[in-house]
């Protein structure tokens, strides 16, 4: 068939053969290859931050395990008959608070994930700030684990440098 056609006729043949060999070869192997390769770079990008997100979540595990193993510890150091009350009778006299103590109040205790959680809501009156502050950090840096849930800070009418003060602080012991 090639030879009945003359030199012109040849050229155009071959010329279109070979632009429907490039657009099959476009359309069939160089696109797909390109939308999977696009494809693959956004599942990569994702994976990437799903991989961000468990290793954070993976450090905030271990920091909340280092965290729980070093508050129970601390719960099981402080001994069989802990008395959240008279740790912080204790706490505010070692402050100098004693007198300042308007009410110092036990809550009944509430059960919270296998320990016993015993509020104490404490009034202070006339207490002066750097007081109040040591008074803080030896609750914060006591032997026993006691937490601070909610501090009231108001400043007193006839002498504002000095404060009224509630709060409520949690001790907690681990259910038998």
């Amino acid at each position: 068939m090639l030879k009945s056609m003359n030199d012109r006729e040849r050229l155009m043949a071959l010329t279109a053969g070979v632009f429907i060999a490039v657009t099959v070869a476009w359309l069939g192997v160089w696109e797909p290859v390109v939308e999977r390769t696009e494809a693959l770079v956004i599942k990569i990008e994702a994976k990437k931050k799903e991989k961000l997100e468990v290793e954070a979540l993976a450090s905030r595990f271990r920091n909340a395990k280092l965290r729980f193993s070093y508050l129970d510890a601390k719960l099981k150091s402080q001994g069989e008959r802990f008395s959240p009350l008279g740790v912080m009778e204790n706490i505010a006299a070692s402050a100098g608070l004693k007198e300042n103590v308007v009410s110092m109040t036990p809550q009944p205790p509430v059960e919270v994930e296998g320990y016993m959680e015993s509020l104490i809501a404490l009034k202070l009156e006339k207490v002066e700030l750097s007081k109040l502050v040591s008074f803080l950090k030896l609750i914060r840096n006591s032997k026993n684990y006691l937490r601070v849930k909610r501090v009231s800070i108001t400043p007193q009418y006839e002498n504002p440098e000095w404060l009224n003060v509630s709060l409520s602080v949690a001790g907690y012991e681990q259910v038998k």
